[in-house]
């Protein structure tokens, strides 16, 4: 089961970059967007959301780790 849900994970990944691939490039050759360093920053602001709401979950794995 937890194979299954990796395999999801790692799928969604490469498919999701896949379609900020081509969105980028349609950006950049179609519309004509000038700007790829905003698109690369807008990018990697939009890959660091998903992790912000659980920071205490790294915490609470870090006292577990090494108890007081």
């Amino acid at each position: 089961m937890a194979s299954l849900y990796t395999l999801s994970v790692i799928a969604a990944w490469y498919f999701s970059n896949i379609g900020v691939i081509l969105l980028n490039k349609y950006l950049l050759s179609v519309y004509g967007f000038r700007y790829p360093i905003f698109l690369t920053m807008m990018h990697m602001v939009r890959a660091r959301v998903p992790v912000l709401p659980r920071p205490t979950s790294f915490s609470s794995h870090l006292n577990a780790s090494f108890p007081r």
